[in-house]
C-alpha cells in the first residue's frame, strides 16, 4: 500500500526535526510537540476575526 504523499511529507518533516516519536513519550508531551509543529508543517496561518474555546457535551457528559 502506498502512503499518501502529504502524509509522507509530514513524516519526513517530523524525522528531520529530530524530535522524539510520539509513541515514546507521554500523551501530554505528544500533544505539546504536535501543537508546536503546526507552524512548521502548515506554514503561515490566515488571520481570523476571533476564536473561542467551546466544549460540547456528548451522550456521556463532558
Amino acid at each position: 500500500m502506498t502512503l499518501d504523499s502529504d502524509a509522507q511529507r509530514a513524516l519526513e518533516i517530523g524525522r528531520a526535526a529530530g524530535g522524539e516519536p510520539f509513541e515514546n513519550g507521554s500523551v501530554a508531551a505528544a500533544r505539546a510537540a504536535y501543537i508546536a509543529s503546526f507552524p512548521t508543517q502548515q506554514g503561515d496561518r490566515e488571520p481570523v476575526a476571533a476564536t473561542e474555546q467551546r466544549q460540547v457535551d456528548g451522550p456521556n457528559g463532558p
